[in-house]
């Protein structure tokens, strides 16, 4: 029973919380400058399609449009300390759009081609693509930026969610605190739907060491605690990147 949970014991949350509207969040600056260069490394890679390309212009704008995506990596890996966040959950080992993918940042399959293109045209020799080819890259390199700029401005540090209810009845909620370093999500305070919080172990569900004993008041469980960096908790990471995007 929630009721004979102690402190510093583990409960299990379901996801579904996560489906709640975000109702306010909190966050701080990043300076624009770091997001700024992506976009100006991928203007003067955009230069090259207004010449005629010979061979050395597209193996160089190939070059420089893998230039401005690792230096957005570069922005999101330090700003959110994504090798913790990843080795904690354990998803660590892969190039970073394997791990980003993860994460729930991006989708993996033309910015790993971007990268081979590049190592083969810079460390093979290998004939660069064509013309068409290049604006296609050019397209998907602005697009990439264009989606992860938020993720670069800013990074959210505290978000409550609130559960739908156009009733008098009282809605669910979840006061969410995100910290880095080291890798944390603190639910600072919570009452969650009591079909959505169990004190038997769900690997599908997201772990919380409680702070204090839970409250189980009517249909609600009022908690706070840290989640757990396992089972379920990547589900949560993947909301959190999701929604900041």
């Amino acid at each position: 029973m929630l009721e004979n949970v102690g402190q510093g014991q583990t409960i299990w949350i379901s996801p579904d919380f996560l489906g709640w509207q975000r109702e306010s969040y909190a966050a701080d600056p990043i300076p624009p400058a770091l997001m700024e260069r992506s976009h100006e490394i991928w203007n003067h890679a955009k230069q090259k399609l207004d010449t005629s390309m010979g061979a050395f212009d597209r193996s160089e704008l190939v070059t420089w449009l893998n230039r401005a995506v690792n230096q957005r990596y570069k922005v999101i890996f330090k700003e959110y300390n994504i090798k913790a966040v990843a080795s904690r959950l354990g998803i660590g080992k892969g190039r970073p759009p394997k791990i980003l993918a993860r994460l729930g940042v991006v989708q993996p399959l033309m910015l790993n081609t971007l990268t081979d293109l590049r190592n083969s045209v810079e460390h093979e020799d290998a004939d660069p693509p064509a013309s068409h080819r290049c604006n296609e890259l050019v397209e998907l390199v602005w697009y990439f930026l264009r989606t992860t700029d938020s993720l670069s401005l800013s990074r959210v540090y505290d978000s409550e969610l609130l559960s739908q209810n156009p009733g008098p009845e009282p809605v669910g909620y979840a006061d969410l605190s995100f910290c880095f370093d080291p890798p944390a999500i603190q639910v600072d305070s919570g009452s969650f739907p009591v079909g959505l919080v169990s004190e038997s172990r769900n690997e599908e569900w997201a772990p919380l060491k409680v702070d204090i004993p839970p409250r189980v008041l009517s249909d609600f469980v009022k908690v706070s605690g840290t989640l757990l960096l396992k089972d379920g908790a990547l589900r949560v990471w993947r909301d959190y990147f999701g929604r900041a995007r």
